[in-house]
């Protein structure tokens, strides 16, 4: 039976065999039965999603049983469910600047943003502001910034500028 399929169900629940954890997994189970009670859009978008993504998630570390809930919104650190549940979200997407799921600040220079337009082909003020803003943060260590648009094309690019500081013609690569 393909992965994919074996997913969890509103009307019933998969039987554990005895063992002398019985208690933990005979209340596990119970945990899981409501949660899935509880949320059955996060159910049902999770069944659609296992169709075109590995686990119905973007990343492994996404996933918990029976099946992750899904967000709809989120405002600062508040995230609201498909099932219309508010929780407050202390993992913050796993990043290093966390400044919530709707900063005003954010929103109101990315609306700017696409109010100018995006992707011009060419040169344009966004790059040369950030790229002056990162050199004076970092002066001691960056005097220029290249914007990549791959992590493929930021290692091409690191490659290429240590031959030339170099001199050398051989590159090792570990992986």
């Amino acid at each position: 039976m393909p992965a994919h399929s074996r997913t969890p169900s509103l009307t019933s629940t998969p039987k554990s065999p005895a063992s002398p954890y019985h208690p933990l997994e005979s209340a596990l189970s119970t945990a899981q039965s409501k949660f899935t009670i509880r949320n059955p859009e996060s159910l049902r978008a999770y069944n659609e999603s296992i169709h075109h993504l590995p686990g119905g998630n973007t990343r492994t570390v996404l996933h918990f049983s029976p099946f992750p809930l899904t967000f709809a919104s989120g405002e600062t650190c508040k995230l609201t469910s498909v099932d219309n549940d508010t929780c407050t979200d202390f993992l913050g997407e796993y990043t290093a600047g966390n400044y919530g799921h709707n900063n005003q600040v954010i929103y109101a220079a990315m609306q700017d943003a696409l109010r100018r337009g995006w992707s011009f082909g060419g040169s344009n003020t966004y790059k040369k502001e950030l790229a002056k803003t990162v050199c004076r943060r970092f002066k001691e260590t960056i005097e220029l910034v290249r914007f990549t648009n791959s992590g493929i094309e930021a290692n091409l690019m690191a490659i290429g500028a240590a031959i030339n500081f170099t001199g050398r013609k051989k590159v090792e690569f570990v992986s």
